[in-house]
């Protein structure tokens, strides 16, 4: 998960500290990052970053949930200018 660590660093600013102001800056941070997927297919958009991440192209995630197509080459391309 792209966010598991921004969602131990909302819970740590905000039960921890009482850190309220960090902790929506996390959210926001994740929030943001959400946009830019939900712009060139969502989860689609999120697998393909998923599959650069494991450093292998033999990862295979699997298609996305329907109705949500895999993404095509001009949406990979814009995602990754």
């Amino acid at each position: 998960d792209f966010f598991a660590q921004t969602y131990i660093r909302m819970k740590r600013a905000y039960i921890s500290s009482g850190d309220k102001a960090d902790a929506a800056e996390e959210q926001a941070w994740k929030f943001a990052v959400m946009n830019v997927f939900g712009k060139y297919g969502g989860g689609s958009a999120e697998r393909t970053v998923y599959k650069l991440f494991t450093g292998s192209k033999n990862v295979d995630l699997g298609p996305p949930r329907l109705p949500q197509q895999p993404i095509n080459g001009t949406e990979r391309q814009l995602l990754f200018e």
